[in-house]
């Protein structure tokens, strides 16, 4: 019987799977992650403002639902209760006032 010796088979390094030397892992720049406002023109998406981004560099887009009348409902019962706390008609006594402000010309 003839023993055959099998080489395992060990994948080639790969020149980035380890630093070199004279490289340590703080001296590599860390990639800023940053949030930017854009808008879909029903063709492509535009950025808001202007920002410098590399070619082929790597995103992902969220898609924000449009929320203005969950907004508008809000804004109105903001505004209706503040009305209902703060009404023209009230009329406060002076006693009601646990801390007296001295700059107030009422107190």
């Amino acid at each position: 019987m003839v023993e055959k010796r099998v080489k395992a088979c060990v994948p080639r390094a790969s020149k980035y799977d380890k630093l070199s030397k004279s490289t340590r892992l703080q001296d590599i720049p860390a990639m800023k992650l940053i949030s930017l406002s854009a808008h879909f023109d029903g063709q492509s998406i535009q950025l808001d403002e202007p920002y410098k981004l590399e070619p082929n560099i790597k995103l992902i887009v969220t898609v924000l639902p449009e929320q203005l009348a969950e907004r508008e409902a809000w804004l109105w019962l903001s505004r209706h209760q503040l009305n209902n706390a703060y009404n023209q008609n009230d009329d406060y006594p002076l006693d009601a006032i646990k801390t007296p402000n001295p700059d107030y010309a009422g107190s």
